[in-house]
C-alpha cells in the first residue's frame, strides 16, 4: 500500500511532464530543427551521452549530419556558426546562464562561475577585476618559477630512475601547487609526492561528475541533494563541500596571522589571492563579503587548477603527436636562447614575444578546449533570432567549443589537424576571423605558456638519452629505445629491446638451462664471439698466438660521455654535447688479456644508434683479428625481410627485398653491393611499419651478414670484410672498427631514409658546401672524350656559359708529358698538364675560362678538373720510377683493369705523393671543383690487412687535401657509384651516382640510392641521345627532370652536336634546376610511387620549413588508359595553402589526402610542379 502511495504521484508527475513536453513540441515553431529522435521528448538521451564521456564527439557528428543548428535535448539547441557567437555571447548581450550552472557551487554560496543573475555577476566580477588583471598576475612569476623548477627536478629524478612518467598527473600536481601558491601563499605538496594531497583531486573529480549530471537533470534539487550527500559522505562532506571546507581551513589559518600581514590590498604586490581578498574584506566588508573571499578562492582551486592541468597536457600531447611542431618550437626556443632573449626562468613578457609558442598554445586549446558541452545560455524576454530561426524566451541555446573550433569555413579544410602555422599566416583578415571564433571557456593561468619553453628544452620530455641502472643500459631517442644488460652469471651483454620507445624492459624470456645443452643459441647477444657454444655467425674472431680462436669477453666497466669522440683515422659522425651522447662498455677477456671497447652513441633527434668497436691487445703476445663487426644485433622471434642495394656497373643501387631464410647471407663492397642493410617487417611499406637501417661509415671492403637461426632469432652483422682483414696486433696495439649507423623508424622505409638524410647532412658531411646550392655544370667527357686541345676546350666552355651553366669541368685527358693521356693506356700518375694540348699552360686556359660571363647572370664561369690519383698506368713516368708503389702479391701477375693499376695508398710515401701532386695543380690553377675518380677495384694485395691499411691511408689523403682546399667543391666517383658510401661523404659532399645517364635507369638508381643517402649528395647529369650505355633515346625534358632530383645537376654533351630542339630547351631547364636546387639540397624527399612498382613513379621534395616543395611525376610508357592514377602528395603542412605553378591554390591536406591527377602524353613524359605556401 505504501509503495502505491509513493509510486502513483511519481508516475503521474512523469506522465504530466511527458504530456507537457509533447504539447510544447507540437506547438513550437522549432519542431523543424533536426536532432536525435529521442532528444525531442526526453533529457535521457543527452544525459546518457554526457555520462558516456564523449559528448563533444557526438555534438560534432550531429552538426555534420543536421547542419548549423541541432536539437540535443527538449528545448536545448546547439549552434555552429559565427552569427550565433555574436548573438549569444557578444558584448552587451542579455542571455543569462542556464540552470545547468546552479550545482557548480555550494548551496547559498554563489560564485563567478555559477552566478546566473547578470547584474549580480557584473557586480561580483568588478570586485575581483583588479586582482585578475594581467598587471597583477605577472607579479606571481616567482611562485610559478619555484614550482616549475621543482617539477623539472622531479621529472629528472624519475628519468634517472628509469621510471615511467604520467605527464598528465604531474601537470595536474604542478597546476595545483601553482594555484595553491597563488591562492593561499603556500604549495599544497602535490609536487613533493606526485599524488593527490588531502583528497583534493578526488573531491574535484566528484564535483565535475556531480555538477555536470545534476545540472542537466535536477538543477533545482541541488539545495536538497547536497545535504543528503554530505551526510552520507561524513567527515568533511563530499565533492564541493569538501573543497569548500578545505578552503575555509586555509582562510582560518590566514586570519590567525598578525593583522599587518593581511592588510595589504595592493594588487601590485605578490601577496596571495587569499590575503588580498581578506584585505578587501577588511577594508570594504559590505562590498567584498566573506562569501566573496570563499568563492574567489574556490573558483581558483576548482577552475584554475583543473583548466591549467588540462591545457598543459593538451599542448604536450599535440607536440608529441606532431614531432615537426615540437622540433620547430625547440628551434624557436634555441634561437631565442642563443640571442639572449630568454632568461633562466622565462618571463610572461618574453613568452609573448615567441610567435610559434603562442601559436602552439592557441592551437592546442582550439583542438582541446576545457569543456566538451555547449556553453548554455537562456534566451531572454522577447525571444531572439539566431542563425535564421526565432527562439522564444526561455529556450536554452549554446555553442560547444569542440564544434566551433573545428568549423572548416573558419579554420580551413584541415580544421581537425594540429597546425600552429594557421595562426601565423599573413592573411590578417583570416586570423582575425579565427580569433573571433576562438572561445576557450576558461583561459589558463598566464603562466601556463611559460611552461612550454622550459619543458620543450628539458630532456625530461623524453628522458635522458642514456640511462644506466646498475648494469642495465638504455639509449633513448624520440621514437626508439635500445636496451641491454649484463648477464650477472656470465658477464655477457644481452640485448633486451631495439625498436619503438619503451620505458622498461620487455618481459624477459623464461630460460631453462637447456637440459645440459648450450643456451648460447637462445640468447640475444650484443658482441657474439666464436668457440663457446654460439654456432651463429660471430661479430669477432681473434686468432691467438697459440692458434686457438676462443674468446670470452666479459663486462668490466662502462663510461658515459656527453658528445661523441672522433674515431682516429676513420670518418665518423659528429655532434655537440646537445646532439649526441655516448656510452662505452669496457669488456675484457681475462684468459687472453684482450680488451674490447664497445661504443654506443645516440642521436635522439634522428632515432640513430651509432656503434663501433675497438680491440686492445693487453697481452705480451701477437694476436690476429680475423673478423670485427661494427654492429651486431639479434632480432627476436619474428619473420623479417631484408632490403639491400645491389647492382653492377651502370646499374648501381637497385632495391632488392627478400625474405630472411635459415642460414647466412653475405655481401661485399663494389658496384654490386652498397654498405647498407635494412631489416623490415613483411608488412612494412614506404609510409607504414617498422624499419631498421644499418649504414657502415666505410669505403673499403665490407661484409653484411643476416642469419636466421633454427631457434628463430635473426642476427644481423655489419662490418669490415673478414676475407680482407687478418689484422695483427702487437702488445699494446689496438684495432678500431669503422662505425655503423643504425636508424629506426616506426613510420615505414621513407621515414627511415629521411632520418638518414638529415643525420648525414647535419652530422657527417664536413664540407662547407653541404647546405649550399650547387652550380649547374657542363662536363667535357661525353662531349669530347679524349679528342680535344686548348681551343676545343675553350670553345666548349664558351658554349657552357652561353647556355647558362655556372661551372665547366675538364674531365680525363688533360695530363701527361712523356706519356700523354690521349687514351686510357697511358698517363695516369703523371699529374702535369699536357704541354702539347695546352701550349700556354693549363693555368692560362683556366684563367681565360674563368673570365667568361655566364648568360643572364652577373657571375663568371667556374673551372673544374678531373683527377684519378689512386691509379697509375704502366705507361707513365711514375710507374717507371716507382713500380714498387703498386698493389701486388709477390711474383703474381699484376692484373690490369682499364689498362691501369692501383697505387698502394697504405704506403706513407704514396700518400705524400698524391697530396703533393694534387696540391701543386690546385695551387696554380683556379680550380673550384674537383672530380676524384677511381675506375677499378683492388685485386692483388701483399697481405690481407693491406686493404684496411689502404683505406686508412686514403682517408688521410682526403683529410689533408679537403682541409688544405676548403673552398674547392669535391665530388667522389668510382666508375659511377662504385664508392658511394658514408665514408666518402665525410670529405666529399657529393658523389657521381652512376656512369649510366639513361634517365629510365637513373630513376631506379636514384630512388634506390635515396634509401640511405641524401639526394643532395647525388651527382646527376643529362647526356646526349641516344644514350652511350643503353642506346635508348629519351626526350630532353625527361632526362633533365630526372637529373634535377640530384643535388649536383649538369650536362655531359657537346652543344654543337646537340639537336637544336634539345639545345633550345637547355637554358630554361638550367633556370628551373637552379630554382629548385635549394629544396633538393636542404629539403626532405618523399618517394610517392616507386619505379619498380608503377609506370608512374613520383617523388616530392619539401623544404625544411614546409613553405616550398617540388613535385616530380613521370610516365614511362604511354597508355591508352584515360583515368590516370591519383597522386597523393606527402610532407606538406596540412594547415597551409599552397599555390601550384598553374596558379591554383589548395590546402596541404587536400593535396595529401585528395591528391593530383596528371594527364600524360607520350613515352617518357614528365611533370615538375613547384608549390609555394601562401
Amino acid at each position: 500500500m505504501n509503495i502505491y502511495l509513493i509510486a502513483i504521484p511519481l508516475v503521474s508527475l512523469l506522465l504530466l511532464k511527458a504530456v507537457l513536453t509533447l504539447f510544447q513540441h507540437l506547438r513550437s515553431n522549432l519542431r523543424s530543427v533536426q536532432g536525435p529522435r529521442a532528444a525531442r521528448w526526453t533529457l535521457g538521451w543527452y544525459t546518457w551521452k554526457v555520462w558516456q564521456g564523449s559528448f563533444e564527439e557526438v555534438n560534432r557528428d550531429l552538426h555534420k549530419k543536421y547542419g548549423s543548428v541541432v536539437r540535443y535535448a527538449p528545448n536545448r539547441y546547439s549552434f555552429s556558426d559565427l552569427d550565433a557567437v555574436k548573438v549569444i555571447y557578444g558584448l552587451g548581450t542579455s542571455f543569462p546562464k542556464s540552470p545547468w550552472y546552479i550545482p557548480w557551487g555550494n548551496p547559498g554560496d554563489n560564485n563567478l562561475f555559477n552566478e546566473r543573475s547578470l547584474a549580480k555577476h557584473a557586480h561580483d566580477r568588478k570586485q575581483y577585476q583588479s586582482t585578475y588583471s594581467m598587471s597583477s598576475l605577472v607579479n606571481y612569476e616567482a611562485f610559478v618559477d619555484d614550482c616549475a623548477e621543482l617539477l623539472k627536478n622531479r621529472l629528472s629524478e624519475l628519468c634517472a630512475a628509469n621510471q615511467a612518467i604520467d605527464m598528465h598527473n604531474w601537470f595536474q600536481c604542478y597546476a595545483f601547487d601553482v594555484i595553491g601558491m597563488i591562492t593561499y601563499g603556500k604549495r599544497l605538496g602535490f609536487l613533493d609526492k606526485g599524488e593527490d594531497v588531502g583528497n583534493v583531486i578526488h573531491a574535484l573529480g566528484e564535483i565535475l561528475s556531480y555538477s555536470t549530471i545534476v545540472g542537466i537533470v535536477f538543477p533545482t534539487l541541488h539545495n536538497i541533494i547536497v545535504p543528503i550527500m554530505n551526510f552520507l559522505a561524513g567527515n568533511k562532506g563530499q565533492g564541493g563541500t569538501y573543497i569548500a571546507a578545505f578552503t575555509k581551513e586555509r582562510i582560518s589559518e590566514t586570519r590567525s596571522k598578525p593583522k599587518a600581514v593581511i592588510l595589504d590590498d595592493s594588487d601590485s604586490t605578490t601577496q596571495s589571492f587569499l590575503i588580498k581578498f581578506l584585505a578587501k574584506n577588511t577594508s570594504k566588508p559590505d562590498a567584498f563579503t566573506s562569501s566573496h573571499v570563499l568563492s574567489g578562492c574556490l573558483v581558483n582551486m576548482v577552475a584554475g587548477s583543473d583548466t591549467t592541468g588540462i591545457s598543459l597536457s593538451a599542448v604536450l600531447y599535440y607536440l608529441l603527436k606532431n614531432p615537426r611542431c615540437m622540433d620547430k618550437l625547440q628551434q624557436e626556443v634555441d634561437t631565442f636562447t642563443s640571442n639572449g632573449q630568454l632568461s633562466t626562468y622565462v618571463t610572461y613578457k618574453q613568452s609573448q614575444a615567441m610567435p610559434y609558442l603562442q601559436a602552439v598554445i592557441k592551437e592546442a586549446l582550439r583542438l582541446h578546449p576545457a569543456t566538451g558541452l555547449p556553453l548554455e545560455r537562456v534566451v531572454p524576454k522577447g525571444g531572439a533570432t539566431i542563425s535564421g530561426n526565432f527562439f522564444p524566451e526561455g529556450t536554452i541555446v549554446g555553442i560547444n567549443t569542440w564544434v566551433a573550433h573545428r568549423d572548416r569555413g573558419i579554420f580551413g579544410q584541415d580544421a581537425d589537424s594540429f597546425s600552429p602555422e594557421r595562426w601565423l599566416q599573413d592573411d590578417d583578415e583570416r586570423v582575425a576571423l579565427m580569433n573571433r571564433f576562438w572561445m576557450p571557456t576558461t583561459t589558463p593561468s598566464p603562466k601556463a605558456d611559460r611552461m612550454f619553453p622550459t619543458l620543450s628544452s628539458l630532456s625530461a620530455l623524453t628522458g635522458p638519452a642514456i640511462v644506466v641502472d646498475g648494469t642495465s643500459f638504455a639509449l633513448n631517442g624520440k621514437n626508439v629505445s635500445y636496451r641491454f644488460h649484463v648477464d650477472p652469471a656470465t658477464g655477457d651483454l644481452l640485448l633486451d629491446h631495439f625498436g619503438d620507445r619503451v620505458t622498461e624492459n620487455p618481459i624477459a624470456q623464461i630460460m631453462s638451462n637447456g637440459g645440459g645443452w648450450s643456451t648460447q643459441a637462445h640468447l640475444r647477444r650484443e658482441f657474439p664471439d666464436l668457440g663457446r657454444g654460439d654456432f651463429r655467425t660471430p661479430a669477432v674472431h681473434i686468432k691467438h698466438a697459440k692458434g686457438f680462436t676462443v674468446c670470452n669477453f666479459k663486462y668490466k666497466s662502462h663510461t658515459v660521455l656527453k658528445g661523441k669522440p672522433a674515431i682516429e683515422k676513420l670518418p665518423s659522425t659528429f655532434g655537440s654535447d646537445d646532439d649526441v651522447s655516448t656510452l662505452i662498455i669496457h669488456l675484457y677477456d681475462e684468459y687472453s688479456s684482450v680488451g674490447a671497447d664497445l661504443s654506443y652513441s645516440i642521436f635522439p633527434n634522428f632515432d640513430a644508434i651509432v656503434r663501433n668497436v675497438k680491440i686492445i691487445n693487453k697481452s705480451d703476445d701477437v694476436i690476429t683479428v680475423e673478423k670485427l663487426s661494427s654492429f651486431s644485433v639479434d632480432f627476436p622471434h619474428e619473420n623479417y625481410e631484408m632490403l639491400q642495394l645491389q647492382g653492377e656497373w651502370t646499374r648501381e643501387c637497385n632495391r632488392t627485398r627478400r625474405k630472411v631464410e635459415f642460414g647466412s647471407t653475405t655481401g661485399y663492397s663494389s658496384h654490386y653491393h652498397n654498405p647498407f642493410l635494412s631489416m623490415v617487417s613483411p608488412s612494412t611499406t614506404e609510409s607504414h611499419g617498422e624499419a631498421w637501417g644499418f649504414s657502415l661509415v666505410y669505403t673499403g671492403s665490407f661484409s653484411v651478414e643476416v642469419e636466421k637461426s633454427h631457434q628463430g632469432l635473426t642476427r644481423a652483422l655489419v662490418g669490415m670484410n673478414p676475407c680482407q682483414l687478418s689484422w695483427p696486433l702487437r702488445s699494446g696495439e689496438s684495432l678500431q672498427s669503422p662505425e655503423c649507423v643504425s636508424v629506426f623508424s616506426n613510420l615505414g622505409i621513407g621515414e627511415m631514409s629521411r632520418k638518414f638524410h638529415r643525420l648525414y647532412r647535419q652530422n657527417l658531411i664536413r664540407s662547407k658546401f653541404v647546405s649550399e646550392t650547387r652550380p649547374v655544370l657542363l662536363n667535357s667527357w661525353e662531349g669530347l672524350y679524349f679528342d680535344f686541345d686548348d681551343k676545343t676546350i675553350y670553345k666548349l666552355a664558351q658554349e657552357s656559359a652561353k647556355l647558362g651553366a655556372k661551372l665547366f669541368v675538364l674531365d680525363d685527358g688533360w695530363f701527361g708529358d712523356k706519356h700523354p693521356r690521349v687514351n686510357d693506356h697511358a698517363g695516369l700518375g703523371d699529374w702535369v698538364a699536357n704541354p702539347k694540348r695546352f701550349p700556354s699552360g693549363l693555368d692560362s686556359l683556366a684563367k681565360d675560362i674563368t673570365k667568361l660571363q655566364v648568360k643572364d647572370s652577373d657571375e663568371k664561369l667556374q673551372f673544374g678538373l678531373w683527377f684519378e690519383p689512386e691509379m697509375v698506368n704502366q705507361k707513365s713516368e711514375l710507374y717507371e720510377q716507382h713500380p714498387e708503389w703498386v698493389l701486388s702479391a709477390g711474383n703474381y701477375a699484376r692484373s690490369e683493369t682499364r689498362q691501369q693499376l692501383v697505387l698502394n695508398a697504405a704506403l706513407p710515401e704514396v700518400q705524400d705523393f698524391i697530396i703533393s701532386s694534387v696540391s701543386k695543380i690546385l695551387e696554380t690553377v683556379p680550380v673550384s671543383y674537383v672530380k676524384w675518380d677511381n675506375n677499378r677495384a683492388m685485386h692483388e694485395s701483399p697481405t690481407p690487412d693491406n686493404h684496411h691499411a689502404y683505406m686508412l691511408g686514403i682517408y688521410h689523403v682526403f683529410d689533408v687535401l679537403t682541409a688544405q682546399f676548403p673552398d674547392v667543391l669535391w665530388e667522389g666517383c668510382a666508375s659511377g657509384g662504385g664508392r658511394f658510401d658514408p665514408g666518402i661523404l665525410q670529405y666529399f659532399p657529393q658523389v657521381w651516382t652512376s656512369d649510366n645517364m639513361d634517365a629510365f635507369d637513373r630513376i631506379h638508381i636514384q630512388f634506390g640510392t635515396s634509401l640511405v643517402y641524401p639526394p643532395s649528395t647525388m651527382g646527376a647529369h643529362v647526356c646526349s641521345a641516344p644514350n652511350d650505355v643503353t642506346g635508348r633515346s629519351i626526350p630532353m625534358s625527361f632526362r633533365a627532370h630526372v637529373a634535377m632530383m640530384g643535388g649536383s645537376f649538369g650536362f655531359e654533351l657537346n652543344p654543337d652536336h646537340t639537336p637544336e630542339e634539345d639545345k633550345a630547351q637547355i637554358p630554361d631547364l638550367i633556370k628551373l634546376a637552379e630554382k629548385i636546387n635549394p629544396i633538393i639540397i636542404k629539403g626532405d624527399m618523399w618517394r610517392l610511387v616507386l619505379p619498380e612498382d608503377s609506370n608512374f613513379p613520383a617523388a616530392i621534395f619539401v623544404s625544411e620549413d614546409g613553405s616550398q616543395a617540388v613535385l616530380f611525376a613521370f610516365q614511362i610508357r604511354a597508355t591508352t588508359v584515360l583515368n590516370y592514377p591519383l597522386l597523393r602528395l606527402a610532407g606538406l603542412d596540412p594547415a597551409a595553402r599552397y599555390k601550384l605553378d598553374g596558379g591554383e591554390t589548395y590546402s596541404g591536406a587536400t593535396l595529401m589526402n585528395g591528391g593530383i591527377q596528371f594527364r600524360f602524353g607520350t613515352d617518357y613524359d614528365s611533370k615538375v610542379v613547384l608549390l609555394e605556401r601562401v
